[in-house]
């Protein structure tokens, strides 16, 4: 299982925007973008949903059970938009 921290940003000087997603083997499973809730820009006040971070861990509970190997990243994304 391969899960991927990713910020996703657009640099644009008029329009500057930040998300960031959780992909899990490459599916966008937990996402947070600061135009849907300007007040809360930081990822880990606003997640799409916290049963999303539910099924998240218990996906990773159940890989680790039969024997997968975890692999965590971290990477930012610049002009994605």
């Amino acid at each position: 299982m391969n899960i991927v921290f990713r910020t996703e940003i657009e640099d644009d000087e008029y329009d500057p925007r930040e998300r960031h997603v959780v992909l899990v083997d490459g599916k966008e499973v937990m996402s947070q973008a600061d135009w849907i809730c300007p007040e809360d820009v930081k990822f880990y006040r606003d997640l799409s949903s916290p049963h999303d971070c539910e099924d998240l861990i218990s996906q990773v509970i159940n890989a680790v059970k039969e024997g997968e190997k975890i692999t965590i990243e971290h990477e930012t994304v610049e002009d994605l938009f």
